[in-house]
Order: C-alpha cells, then sequence, then structure tokens
C-alpha cells in the first residue's frame, strides 16, 4: 500500500513551446546537453541534429517538423547562447 502508480525511475516529461502551444516531451534537457557537446554552429544544422534526437524519443508529426526544430533551436539557444 502507499505505492503510487508511476514508476519513480521512469523519465519524467518537461514541456516545449511549439508554435504557442505547449507539448510534453521526454529527454529535452538530455537531448540539448548531447547536441552542445557537438559544438555545432550552422544554424540548419543545429535544428536538423536536435530534430533527429528529439524525434528518436518523441513523436513529431511530420507537418509539424519545422515548428519542432524552430522550437528545440529557441531552447538552446535561450540555454546555451
Amino acid at each position: 500500500m502507499g505505492r503510487g502508480c508511476c514508476d519513480p525511475g521512469a523519465p519524467r516529461p518537461q514541456k516545449l513551446l511549439v508554435d504557442d502551444g505547449e507539448v510534453g516531451v521526454l529527454g529535452l534537457d538530455e537531448i540539448l546537453e548531447e547536441v552542445s557537446q557537438l559544438l555545432v554552429t550552422d544554424e540548419e544544422e543545429l535544428a536538423a541534429e536536435l530534430l533527429s534526437r528529439f524525434k528518436a524519443r518523441n513523436y513529431v508529426p511530420p507537418s509539424a517538423e519545422k515548428k519542432y526544430a524552430a522550437a528545440l533551436v529557441a531552447e538552446y539557444k535561450k540555454r546555451y547562447g
């Protein structure tokens, strides 16, 4: 008794602002940290790398890929400049 419904070791969702709405995502901190280690300077390459890693952990509707990529780049720049 007294046990919660969720595994305490399970990944916790975070929120990402995508086109004026928040979406729950998994692994955002890890993805941003991994990409920051690559020292990518080209914005298109940055967007592609972020989106590729993000899609490995989260569903992204094909019609919204550009919006997600823009949101990921914005979050990356907020954290890493």
